[in-house]
């Protein structure tokens, strides 16, 4: 269990100020956004539905960490750290007031960081960071990172076309049992052997979708499998719980057109489950096609790297 109290002094830049890299409390949040802190608010102050899952132990366990200057007396940067197993952690959401950058800040919140998880057994550590964010994959690629894979990522709202979609007599839903050889074969064809090695997947746990990105009681609750006519592409799709939005993970060595007749099948079957707000992660070939088909869609589209580091 991660505990609250650390408490780590650095003296940073040629002027000494004073700065200590601590656990987050609900005082920063302001502090944070005022400074333009780019996530989504509910990271720095969960809504109660997400509480009430990290208390009933559904939801990862996180810890997150502040910078806080001294003499100025306010909170100047953020990370947030997830247990995703004994050994795999993520890194997410770091981030630093404009105003401090290039002082060594963010270096300092990760080092910090990936030393409090080691004591805790970790090995492996990962991140998703933007290919637009050059300074970002510059800071992972000097502390050791190495690119395991680059995916397309999109969000939006929900787009399903009754006229354009009949049923859904191309997009299947299926028992995982019966099926694992054929999804984990399309699997393998669709990530890098880095990442199949990072992240040591194999035929019994590739099904559980990005790195236990969720809980697993949670996933067995809201998880369902989707395969395509062709067979050569299937989809994991979360329906989170208390909320109307869905992550849909895509696996494809299909093309263009099998992947918006998937997407359309499956757009339409969750809408009328009351889902409105989509996350898609594509992992596959012709990543440039569905990147552009994403985009013609009206989804929010950015290419997404993720790193990792072994230690």
């Amino acid at each position: 269990m991660f505990s609250s109290d650390e408490k780590f002094m650095l003296q940073i830049d040629s002027h000494s100020q004073e700065i200590i890299i601590r656990s987050f409390n609900l005082g920063d949040a302001n502090d944070l956004i005022q400074a333009g802190f780019p996530f989504d608010k509910k990271v720095l102050n969960p809504p109660l539905k997400h509480k009430i899952l990290r208390v009933m132990k559904l939801s990862p366990v996180m810890k997150r960490f502040v910078a806080y200057h001294l003499s100025e007396k306010k909170t100047i940067g953020f990370l947030s750290l997830v247990k995703c197993s004994s050994f795999i952690y993520s890194i997410q959401y770091l981030f630093v007031d404009p105003r401090y950058r290039r002082m060594g800040i963010a270096t300092n919140l990760l080092t910090e960081a990936i030393s409090f998880a080691k004591i805790r057994g970790a090995k492996k550590f990962y991140a998703d960071v933007l290919e637009s964010n050059t300074a970002s994959r510059e800071l992972f690629k000097k502390l050791g990172f190495k690119t395991l894979f680059i995916a397309v990522w999109a969000s939006g709202k929900i787009i399903s076309n009754s006229e354009e979609v009949k049923g859904f007599s191309s997009t299947t839903p299926l028992s995982l049992r019966w099926n694992k050889t054929i999804l984990f074969d399309i699997y393998q064809k669709s990530v890098s052997s880095d990442w199949i090695s990072f992240f040591e997947i194999t035929i019994n746990n590739f099904h559980k979708g990005y790195v236990y990105r969720y809980h697993r009681l949670v996933q067995l609750i809201c998880r369902k499998y989707f395969i395509n006519e062709s067979r050569d592409s299937f989809a994991i799709v979360y329906k989170c719980p208390f909320s109307n939005m869905a992550f849909i993970e895509l696996y494809s060595i299909g093309n263009s057109a099998t992947v918006k007749h998937m997407l359309q099948d499956i757009f339409t079957l969750l809408s009328q489950t009351g889902v409105e707000t989509i996350n898609i992660m594509f992992f596959g070939k012709h990543k440039n096609e569905i990147y552009s088909l994403l985009k013609e869609m009206g989804f929010n589209t950015l290419w997404l790297q993720t790193v990792g580091k072994e230690c």
